[in-house]
């Protein structure tokens, strides 16, 4: 599998105004990490527990804790082989690059 840890990052907001809110700004900075497989369901790699924890803390300031879940789910190497996907879609992959 690509570098990095593969977690699966799912999401739950008030559907109000303010919760709204909160869940654009939120989804905004996930698409930036990583991909949306699902409405509320995104896919990341991280490459290191820094790199996470710069991502929760982030997420933290974002969110109202007493209204607001964000639930991360780490997916170990050996599991993520077994994933299965039923439809459309594929495991989040990190394509490798190349700099010249």
């Amino acid at each position: 599998m690509n570098g990095g840890r593969l977690y699966v990052v799912c999401y739950d907001f008030p559907s109000d105004k303010h919760g709204n809110r909160r869940r654009y700004r939120v989804v905004k900075f996930l698409t930036g990490q990583g991909q949306r497989v699902q409405e509320s369901v995104f896919e990341l790699r991280v490459e290191k527990k820094e790199d996470l924890e710069k991502i929760l803390k982030k997420l933290e300031s974002l969110i109202r804790p007493k209204l607001d879940s964000i639930r991360f789910y780490p997916i170990h190497s050996d599991i993520e082989k077994e994933i299965k996907i039923l439809g459309l879609g594929e495991v989040y992959k990190v394509e490798d690059a190349y700099f010249f």
